[in-house]
């Protein structure tokens, strides 16, 4: 039946005792005006009318949400306006509380640029097992595929030293950061007996990011300094090598900085098979530190010719390690 109503009815709706799921609310049949008073309304939704049903849709405009004072807002805002399909902004858009929005806006380079070292990081920062392989002064190169970043080591020493150079690229993709880097740095690394340390530094120069600054500006530049630095324990006990390692890394990008002191531990189970003047290991290996990592090893010395050759594959890593003695 048609309800009629003379003038205007104000009606009072707690949307609270609906689900967020395609919440909608049937108005009855009727003559004249309703005004719907929204009891405490949730300022992550808009609502809409059409055809005699309100229907609840996600607010679009952040300044609403997080309110005009906020540079965040100002920042999203701006961004629908000048890249509305961009992929990290549509993220947040599918959270439904502020809760949410908060710890999804905390994980995107928008204003968490830090999370683009994560790749450089575990770049710089991965455990390794040395292999002592008799030269007595030696030089040699490594080129490495790590993840989504490939770049080459080149590196003098000796089996008690070693100083090292390196140059990369990479790329990240995903629903929170996205961008490209070139990387360049140095290192060196001291071995005696089971006890291992070294120190290594990087800067990475990132093209094709989005990030607010500190006045709520956007920038699409940026570079990343990190300083690593560890301390580790890796005996051979027969045929097994375990692996206790203390790490530190620092690192810094824009205007965004942060500290990590974490261990790692390990071990590597490897066969050592000598012929015709050639020694050969081979070793399967199992880490674990920020990320657990297995892999395989492999290591020739050809001792008449002066020069070895290694190769590393795990689940994360591809290298190949080439030196020779002069």
């Amino acid at each position: 039946a048609m309800l009629n109503i003379d003038g205007s009815v104000n009606a009072s709706v707690n949307l609270h005792i609906y689900d967020y799921d395609g919440r909608t609310l049937t108005l009855p049949d009727h003559d004249g005006l309703i005004i719907l008073v929204l009891d405490d309304p949730d300022p992550m939704f808009n609502y809409e009318v059409t055809d005699g049903v309100l229907i609840e849709v996600r607010e679009k405009k952040y300044t609403v949400i997080l309110g005009k004072n906020d540079k965040r807002a100002g920042f999203l805002d701006s961004l629908r306006l000048s890249d509305p399909t961009n992929k990290i902004l549509k993220k947040l858009d599918r959270a439904s509380t502020e809760s949410e929005l908060t710890s999804e806006m905390k994980k995107t380079m928008l204003f968490s640029p830090s999370v683009l070292n994560d790749e450089i990081e575990r770049f710089i920062s991965r455990p390794e097992f040395h292999e002592t392989m008799g030269l007595p002064f030696f030089a040699g190169v490594q080129p490495i595929l790590f993840n989504k970043t490939i770049g080459n080591n080149m590196f003098f020493g000796n089996d008690f030293v070693r100083a090292n150079v390196f140059v990369g690229k990479t790329g990240i993709n995903d629903d929170y950061k996205y961008g490209n880097a070139t990387l360049y740095g140095m290192g060196v690394r001291i071995d005696y007996g089971a006890f291992n340390g070294g120190i290594k530094a990087m800067q990475a120069n990132w093209k094709d990011i989005l990030f607010m600054d500190e006045y709520g500006n956007q920038k699409t530049d940026a570079k990343s300094r990190l300083f690593y630095t560890f301390f580790g324990f890796a005996p051979d006990i027969y045929f097994i090598q375990p692996l206790l390692q203390i790490n530190y890394i620092k690192s810094e990008i824009a205007n965004s900085e942060s500290n990590d002191f974490y261990p790692s531990y390990g071990a590597r189970i490897y066969l050592v098979d000598s012929e015709m003047g050639q020694k050969y290991k081979y070793g399967f290996y199992a880490i674990n530190d920020k990320e657990f990592d297995y892999g395989l090893t492999v290591d020739c010395n050809f001792l008449d010719d002066g020069w070895t050759a290694g190769l590393r594959v795990s689940k994360q890593n591809l290298s190949v390690e080439i030196k020779s003695s002069f």
